[in-house]
């Protein structure tokens, strides 16, 4: 019995750590794309929770945008981030569904298409945060859940 409580004790513990640890990594941006309308951010190390992206999101966003030359939405930038997982790096288009990225010298300009998270404004300047099995929009300071996967 008190072996079983043990393993559980252990088991449990590690499961916390491994989740702290995976949320406060240092997430390292390894590119941003971006057009008039959309840009695409490729990162290495994201946060696991949605609470630890959107915050992630809030308190480098600005940074993201001038280290890359990304106009700020009122000055004719972009209003649709997509944050992309850097995975396996960059790749060649082969046979698999990649986006490739125009202003990289292929062969070596795709990556595979894991999205993490995306970011836009909807008709009201409200903030949208989509995930593959949520979404949320932060109106008037406050984070609401609009969306739930099934």
């Amino acid at each position: 019995m008190k072996k079983g409580i043990l393993i559980s004790l252990i088991t449990g513990l590690l499961i916390v750590s491994i989740y702290y640890w995976s949320n406060h990594q240092q997430v390292q941006v390894i590119d941003a794309h971006h057009n008039t309308w959309t840009a695409e951010i490729v990162v290495d190390h994201f946060p696991f929770s949605k609470a630890a992206r959107i915050e992630w999101w809030e308190n480098n966003n600005e940074s993201i945008l001038k280290k890359y030359n990304i106009p700020e939405h009122g000055a004719g930038g972009p209003d649709y981030f997509t944050i992309y997982a850097f995975g396996k790096g960059y790749q060649q288009l082969a046979r698999e569904d990649r986006l490739c990225f125009d202003d990289i010298k292929p062969p070596y300009n795709c990556i595979e298409k894991n999205i993490l998270m995306t970011v836009n404004r909807d008709r009201n300047g409200d903030v949208r945060f989509s995930f593959e099995n949520a979404a949320y929009i932060k109106k008037n300071g406050r984070l609401i859940e609009i969306e739930k996967a099934p």
